[in-house]
């Protein structure tokens, strides 16, 4: 009976040792995959963040670009109806900067 009932408890406890490891096992793998789901969300906002802020860069310096060819070229600023500077005098240069920085002020506000 002695070694009946001895055998039983170490039954029980080699069960008990097992579930437990399964449990572990498991605990640890859902905490690995909640892990790996926070860090893939923050980097892909982190990445777009970036990548938005990069656009609107781009976009803001292609248009001081088009407005830059606009003004200085005779044939597009006619085109579009603007006034025309050509970059050889100093007075010239001073107003390209001053709208310059009007379009920069005014576009930065919308």
């Amino acid at each position: 009976m002695q070694q009946h009932s001895s055998s039983i408890v170490h039954l029980y406890l080699l069960i008990a040792s097992v579930t437990q490891s399964v449990c572990y096992s498991v605990c640890r793998q859902t905490v690995v995959i909640v892990n790996g789901l926070v860090q893939r969300l923050s980097l892909s906002l982190m990445m777009f963040f970036l990548l938005s802020v990069a656009e609107k860069t781009y976009q803001e310096r292609l248009l001081y670009a088009k407005n830059f060819c606009y003004l200085t070229s005779s044939r597009r600023a006619r085109k579009y109806g603007l006034p025309h500077f050509r970059l050889n005098k100093v007075r010239t240069i001073r107003s390209w900067l001053s709208l310059r920085s009007f379009l920069k002020v005014r576009l930065s506000g919308v």
